[in-house]
């Protein structure tokens, strides 16, 4: 589709003075011979969307990361993708670097290889809230920090269990889908108030104290101590999704690693302390590898999407369901908001 087809502004959700947030007219922006221009037709609210302009903010940058949508314009360079093509994924929103980079905005560039292709049993609103953060992350995560024996393109042929903590949440239960579809048994806990196997010594009883892969998607006192007590007598692996702090690693036999899901994009992560990241092309490459398996697993109908909650009023409604998601608290389901009708 040539450039002059398309309108050269776009309304998008940007950071402001001290990482407040506001809707306004930006250029639709250019793309390189590798990327795509994607009319954004959904999106869905991740705790980081809040978290971002609070901890690093950065102004004029574009707020947001998952997104569903309809492919407008492709780079030269690009293969496998056309326009018209229905995609979804993940974008590095608040990047203090790439300002037009964020999601929420009613069109967005990507890396056309960094995209998972929608299939048409899939709404708009479940595509956006699967989108990227979630499984990109996991699979840096899994077949990275961890090193799982299995894969689900190549399952282990040994149940090994893996720890799940924050089971129920949109990255939880994506992470249970994955390890299933891997061979592996996760032991999922929802919660150290009502789920009996919270409890450190529980954990150890059921996997017969080997356990030796943990996953933490909250990352706070009181799930790194369950999850470093739960791993077996021998040790293993702990991966967060956030930072955990050293006093909070309570075991040397326990190799600990905090994965940033931002790394997926192969660029420097322009933050400070421990989010400062220098690029990593490997694992860029890796999650271009990954999401060519997740196409092939979304077109297998093998994976679901977390429950969805729909907030109407387009960019406003983002902009409400981000001061829900911070100050009310979600759960059981992934807010999400219709940008386009198709």
């Amino acid at each position: 589709m040539a450039t002059s087809t398309l309108q050269t502004k776009r309304r998008a959700i940007v950071q402001g003075e001290a990482g407040s947030k506001t809707i306004r007219n930006v250029p639709i922006p250019s793309i390189s011979p590798s990327e795509i221009l994607v009319k954004t037709i959904a999106v869905a609210i991740n705790p980081t969307d809040h978290k971002m302009p609070d901890s690093f903010p950065s102004l004029g940058a574009i707020v947001g990361c998952d997104y569903s949508g309809i492919v407008v314009k492709v780079g030269s360079e690009t293969s496998g993708l056309r326009v018209g093509d229905r995609v979804a994924g993940a974008v590095h929103g608040s990047n203090p670097i790439h300002h037009e980079d964020g999601a929420f905005a009613e069109y967005i560039k990507t890396s056309a290889d960094l995209v998972y292709h929608v299939p048409g049993i899939f709404s708009w609103e479940d595509a956006a809230a699967i989108g990227g953060t979630g499984h990109g992350s996991l699979c840096l995560a899994f077949w990275g920090a961890l090193d799982l024996p299995g894969r689900p393109e190549a399952p282990s042929t040994k149940p090994e269990y893996v720890l799940v903590y924050g089971g129920s949440t949109a990255t939880g239960t994506m992470a249970l889908q994955l390890l299933r579809l891997s061979g592996l048994v996760p032991i999922a806990v929802c919660s150290p108030h009502n789920f009996e196997l919270a409890k450190s010594y529980d954990i150890r009883q059921f996997s017969k104290n080997t356990l030796f892969y943990a996953l933490d998607c909250i990352t706070d006192a009181t799930s790194a101590s369950i999850c470093f007590a739960a791993i077996g007598r021998a040790g293993g692996r702990y991966a967060s999704l956030e930072y955990c702090p050293s006093h909070l690693q309570i075991r040397r036999a326990i190799h600990p690693d905090f994965v940033l899901g931002y790394e997926m994009f192969g660029k420097p992560v322009a933050l400070t302390g421990p989010y400062k990241r220098e690029p990593a092309p490997e694992k860029r490459k890796a999650a271009v590898e990954w999401y060519k398996t997740f196409t092939s697993l979304c077109e297998e109908r093998r994976i679901k999407a977390h429950p969805v909650r729909n907030v109407e009023g387009v960019l406003e409604g983002v902009l409400e369901g981000i001061n829900m998601l911070k100050n009310e608290g979600v759960s059981g389901y992934k807010l999400v908001v219709r940008m386009h009708a198709e």
